[in-house]
């Protein structure tokens, strides 16, 4: 584990960032953009995809617990 380890809880995650779209007809939809272990790196995902972002999308990102 290094330094810029994103932690939850004192526990390790990795982050997944996702254009998403609004909930509006019932229905949502996701495009997975990548899965990221350091705030930097993450930070850079975010800077890189949020211009990118299809019109009526948005940027989300969920975590979870990395792997044991």
């Amino acid at each position: 584990m290094s330094d810029q380890d994103i932690k939850v809880n004192d526990c390790p995650v990795n982050f997944f960032l996702e254009f998403v779209t609004e909930p509006g007809e019932g229905w949502v939809s996701s495009q997975f953009l990548g899965c990221y272990a350091s705030t930097d790196v993450l930070n850079q995902a975010i800077n890189h995809w949020k211009d990118k972002c299809p019109v009526g999308w948005g940027l989300k990102v969920s975590f979870m617990d990395k792997p044991l």
